[in-house]
């Protein structure tokens, strides 16, 4: 018996000579769906391309909102007793801080003999104390003798296993114990040698503690033999400024040299940028560049100084594939006020500078050439 295959159908309609009919609507796809996929396919490529455009038209620098801050120092040792609170606006000339240095109390009325008995006994208690650091040290010295001693017969060990194991009379894994035990010996090693260090710290700082005690007993005596003197030091805003920053609270005792608070000038804010070595051509004064703050406003500027020195590019603005290099940098001058809530220090913006596709434009006596030319 013959077999017989179907033919093919001729259309779509139909069917071993049957006709099917489709409903039109089923069978055809709206053009707008191919229009979405082709979309979505090419929304990646499209935004890698503008990336890679905009990053070559218009060239990104880091850089950050400077406005100019004075630290204010204790001049004196003593008590702080009058601070003026942070927010609070002052004018130059005016009293922001306080201190008072009083009296130093001493023992059996600030006598020299009694001085001198604590003295005498602060230097006893300091010797007993370098005596237990200076026996604990040499403790920790033999310690360290020891485990060295252990490191370098592990050393020997593992020389000698590996040699076992290129000749075949020895495994991996007796290779691995050995290397395993001179790790460790390396690591008591490393743990003794920081004690050592621990401990001479310790001496050093009793030493320091100890000299820092005698020259407080010796001002002590001589303040209660000079009398009740009791010097004040009124530090004054030196620009009309704002408290923006106070490390200490009225009662507090300083040192000569601490710092208290931090004063905010009210000068126009500028702009600090940061260039790679690649991109010096824009490290020269008068360039022009637009200030983009991450919320999305812009504002012209111009670069109105060149540091004579390189710094590192802070490490919160350099990206995940860009390395912490070393970078120019420039001091850029908004030509339009920044709104106030922009005016804030060390706030996170980036600098766009405008590159040129005209060759003379980089070179500025091509440039005042190529102007005197149009002039004449």
């Amino acid at each position: 018996m013959k077999i017989q295959f179907n033919a093919p159908p001729a259309s779509a309609e139909v069917s071993n000579g049957i006709p099917v009919k489709y409903d039109n609507v089923k069978r055809k796809v709206p053009r707008w769906r191919w229009y979405l996929v082709l979309g979505i396919v090419l929304l990646i490529p499209l935004y890698f391309v503008y990336k890679t455009v905009s990053s070559t038209v218009l060239r990104a620098s880091p850089g950050m909102v400077v406005i100019d801050q004075v630290v204010v120092r204790a001049p004196i040792t003593g008590q702080v007793e009058q601070v003026a609170p942070e927010g609070q606006a002052t004018e130059q000339g005016e009293r922001v801080l306080r201190v008072v240095q009083k009296q130093v109390p001493t023992p059996a009325a600030g006598t020299v003999q009694a001085a001198d008995v604590v003295a005498s006994s602060a230097d006893h208690t300091y010797a007993m104390q370098r005596q237990d650091l200076q026996g604990q040290q040499k403790a920790l010295q033999s310690s360290l003798q020891a485990v060295q001693g252990r490191m370098s017969l592990m050393q020997d060990r593992v020389r000698q296993i590996d040699e076992l194991f290129r000749q075949g009379a020895a495994t991996r894994q007796e290779v691995d114990a050995a290397r395993l035990q001179m790790l460790q010996a390396q690591a008591e090693v490393g743990r003794a040698q920081r004690e050592i260090l621990v401990a001479s710290q310790q001496q050093s700082a009793l030493y320091l503690q100890a000299a820092k005690d005698a020259a407080a007993t010796r001002q002590a005596v001589g303040l209660a033999q000079a009398g009740n003197i009791t010097p004040v030091a009124d530090l004054m805003a030196p620009v009309p400024s704002q408290v923006v920053r106070s490390f200490v609270k009225a009662g507090e005792w300083v040192v000569a040299g601490d710092e208290l608070m931090v004063l905010q000038t009210r000068k126009a804010p500028w702009v600090q940028a940061y260039l790679t070595p690649q991109h010096l051509r824009y490290a020269r004064k008068g360039q022009k560049a637009t200030l983009v703050f991450l919320d999305g406003q812009k504002v012209p500027a111009e670069v109105d100084e060149v540091f004579s020195e390189t710094q590192r590019v802070p490490a919160e603005r350099v990206g995940p594939m860009e390395s912490q290099s070393a970078a120019v940098v420039v001091k850029l001058r908004p030509l339009q006020a920044l709104p106030a809530e922009h005016r804030v220090n060390r706030l996170p913006i980036d600098v766009r500078f405008e590159r040129s596709w005209w060759p003379w434009s980089q070179d500025p006596r091509l440039a005042d050439f190529t102007a005197n030319v149009k002039v004449g």
